[in-house]
């Protein structure tokens, strides 16, 4: 899992309802950076990202152009590698299925636009895809834990590009977006997370914090309180810091803002406690006095928001 100084993990938290946008401008830039710093490696990846035939001889000579948002009259692809003698397009998912047509869409685009050159259309996703009997199917699938893989692997020598693909790799495993060793700490790790859940849990109930209700979902495990007004949990991929989140819409955020360190990441405000932080000093505590931060925690948050909350609020669906 990507550490809190990840680079793209970092960037990422910026980029809120922006995640396959996120992906595709990430991966073209660690392309590019191959492309300028170790170019016998990078046209290996492009061979086998496009599975090139073997005789295929696109990246040889010349400039090879790797560019995003790139516009047609078929739609945009979200990737258009071109080079003198070869134009594809690669098409990015991570959680969303192929619109209607529309690989048909982008292979007419392609071959409108050959000029005389190969074209290659290439799919990248993060799940399995089923193409139905009518369907246009790309020259070349590839999965996003090939790709973590396939990076992973990569003999680089330039330190700059070392740093910057070993972090793009990180923030894939940190989005399970690629396949790791399930090794023995699992059952130790997946054990104390279920006991950090339960003892939350518990501490939301001591803070006396009405109409808890527990959500989980692929991405995060915590309890809605207050009539879904806010949540308080963890995210699967900050799985040290426990979240404050505020749901509801009417609440005086500059009001909270004064007596809390309230953070946001696009439309979401939340007030964060860091588990490994020095100050919280969580996991040398006894049990007794991790419950006791985490009850204190969530009663203060919870005193502050409610508040900075408005007479009679509405109830908001988060």
């Amino acid at each position: 899992m990507a550490s809190p100084t990840n680079l793209f993990g970092s960037l990422f938290r910026w980029a809120h309802r922006q995640d396959e946008n996120f992906l595709t401008e990430s991966l073209v830039c660690v392309l590019n950076l191959l492309i300028e710093q170790e170019r016998d490696l990078a046209r290996d990846i492009l061979h086998w990202l496009l599975d090139a035939p073997t005789t295929a001889q696109w990246f040889n000579d010349g400039e090879i152009d790797v560019a995003t948002q790139f516009s047609t009259e078929e739609g945009r692809p979200d990737i258009r590698i071109k080079t003198a003698s070869l134009l594809a397009f690669v098409e990015v998912k991570k959680e969303t299925g192929l619109g209607a047509l529309q690989l048909d869409r982008y292979r007419r685009a392609l071959t409108s636009r050959a000029n005389g050159r190969d074209t290659r259309l290439v799919l990248l996703t993060r799940y399995p895809i089923a193409f139905g009997e009518e369907q246009d199917r790309p020259d070349a699938w590839r999965r996003w834990h090939e790709v973590a893989d396939k990076l992973a692997r990569c003999q680089i020598r330039s330190p700059v590009a070392v740093f910057v693909t070993t972090q793009f790799v990180a923030f894939l495993e940190a989005q399970s977006m690629a396949v790791e060793q399930v090794n023995w700490q699992f059952l130790d790790g997946y054990r104390a997370f279920r006991n950090l859940v339960s003892m939350l849990g518990t501490a939301i109930e001591m803070a006396q914090i009405p109409d808890v209700v527990r959500s989980a979902a692929w991405d995060y495990t915590g309890y809605y309180v207050d009539k879904k007004r806010f949540w308080i949990g963890l995210m699967h991929d900050r799985h040290s810091t426990v979240w404050f989140q505020v749901l509801d819409k009417t609440i005086d955020m500059g009001r909270l803002r004064q007596v809390c360190q309230v953070q946001t990441e696009g439309d979401r405000h939340f007030v964060e406690l860091d588990l490994s932080s020095e100050a919280a000093h969580f996991f040398a505590r006894s049990k007794e006095s991790q419950l006791v931060l985490l009850t204190d925690f969530a009663r203060s948050t919870y005193v502050a928001a409610r508040q900075s909350l408005p007479e009679n609020p509405p109830v908001v669906q988060p």
